[in-house]
């Protein structure tokens, strides 16, 4: 059993043509989804992201900062969810994720790292 990141990947278009209510009905599906991992006891946390973004680059010490996603981007990154279960069990909730349908979702391991000796990490934000 190990994390794993759900990063969805929504489709700009297929969101765009799709009315007010098919919008909400999608959110409620995504409430449910939320819920579903919750009952399973993966969930760790997710969250949806806007459909703006800044992109950072530092070359040669400067900073250059652009917009994006790009107009001839057909998804853009719409959320993610942190999940901890097995591999077999990450791939199976990729596929009930509610985009999917629409989009894609990949899916990564998230990498373990030990910290250095003496070292700590401060406790998550409570909100």
């Amino acid at each position: 059993m190990g994390k794993h990141m759900l990063v969805i990947w929504t489709s700009g278009e297929t969101w765009a043509q799709m009315s007010q209510e098919e919008q909400q009905g999608l959110f409620a599906e995504y409430f449910q989804y939320t819920q579903w991992l919750m009952d399973k006891g993966w969930f760790v946390v997710g969250d949806p992201l806007l459909p703006v973004a800044k992109t950072v680059r530092v070359r040669d010490g400067e900073t250059q900062v652009t917009d994006g996603p790009y107009a001839e981007t057909k998804e853009f990154l719409g959320g993610y969810y942190e999940i901890e279960c097995t591999d077999e069990e990450a791939l199976e909730a990729a596929a009930r994720l509610p985009d999917a349908r629409y989009g894609a979702v990949s899916v990564h391991p998230v990498q373990e790292l030990e910290l250095p000796e003496g070292a700590s990490l401060p406790a998550p934000r409570q909100e």
